[in-house]
């Protein structure tokens, strides 16, 4: 068994992480999609982290919800 406060402690870290993992995406993808595709390197990353961070943003209204199991 886990306490409550650490397992929360815990899951806001991970999703913490996750959220900067994919803030800095675009900037680590976009120049070598932007080759492979013929297009302006700054614009792609531009676009992928707009769409990054629209993403991020309608997720950040997802609820966990942590309470104990009967049975």
């Amino acid at each position: 068994m886990v306490e409550r406060d650490y397992a929360i402690e815990q899951g806001f870290s991970f999703a913490r992480r996750l959220r900067d993992q994919w803030l800095g995406w675009p900037a680590r993808v976009s120049a070598l999609m932007a080759a492979e595709l013929g297009v302006d390197p700054h614009r792609l990353e531009a676009l992928l982290t707009e769409h990054v961070r629209e993403q991020l943003q309608a997720s950040a209204s997802d609820e966990i919800r942590l309470h104990e199991r009967s049975g």
